[in-house]
């Protein structure tokens, strides 16, 4: 077999070296990142490097293939795009759930049920002053008390579609808000596409770009 320069092993130690200092920047770069939101804990890839053909230096056919050592492949994120998926469609139930809870609550504090200031004691009062009168028509104290009664329904009703009307504008301007030009939802989406950009053109150089796709997952959490 033909000589091996006695290079070739402190170059395979030279190479695991390298790698491993290569783990041990991506480990810096985790604790670095401990409490910043949306970071993904990333690792180093390994991979066998190349080996080496030794030939026949007469014939030039291949003797032996010899481990040249380890190198990195790539940096991964430590993530789970199905795990992702299932929170995602979950934030979005949660999302509807919370909201349909939020305007539920503003219309049981408009109707005021059960209490005695609210809409059915009204009633139940209106109809019992109709019963006092039916009884004895020529009572002027019991005529006013209807009379009066039915203002205070009228202004109950009128109270009543104020708040529902409020609450129903609210609603209106908050999805106006988030839907509109220049609105949440559309500046996650610009900023989304800028990072598909950035993200492409970083995949396509040989770039692991692991930074930016935190980024944008990040903002599709958001955004769901």
């Amino acid at each position: 077999m033909p000589a091996i320069s006695t290079f070739f092993g402190l170059e395979t130690t030279l190479r695991g070296l390298m790698a491993q200092q290569g783990a041990l920047d991506v480990t810096s770069h985790n604790i670095a990142n401990a409490n910043t939101i949306g970071y993904s804990r990333q690792q180093a890839v390994f991979t066998s490097s190349d080996p080496l053909q030794v030939t026949d230096g007469a014939r030039l056919s291949t003797l032996a293939s010899m481990g040249t050592g380890v190198d990195i492949q790539s940096y991964s994120r430590v993530r789970d795009q199905f795990l992702d998926a299932q929170y995602r469609g979950q934030n979005m139930v949660l999302g509807q759930q919370s909201t349909t809870s939020d305007s539920l609550n503003q219309i049981e504090a408009a109707l005021q049920e059960p209490s005695s200031s609210g809409l059915s004691a009204q009633l139940a009062k209106f109809w019992s002053a109709w019963s006092n009168v039916a009884q004895d028509a020529t009572s002027n104290a019991g005529r006013q008390s209807l009379v009066d009664q039915a203002n205070t329904v009228v202004e109950t009703l009128h109270s009543l579609d104020s708040q529902l009307t409020d609450a129903a504008g609210q609603a209106s301007a908050e999805y106006t808000s988030l839907t509109q030009p220049g609105g949440d939802i559309d500046q996650s989406l610009q900023q989304i596409a800028s990072l598909n950009k950035a993200i492409q053109t970083a995949v396509s150089s040989g770039d692991h770009p692991n930074d930016l796709m935190d980024k944008r997952d990040q903002l599709l959490d958001k955004l769901s």
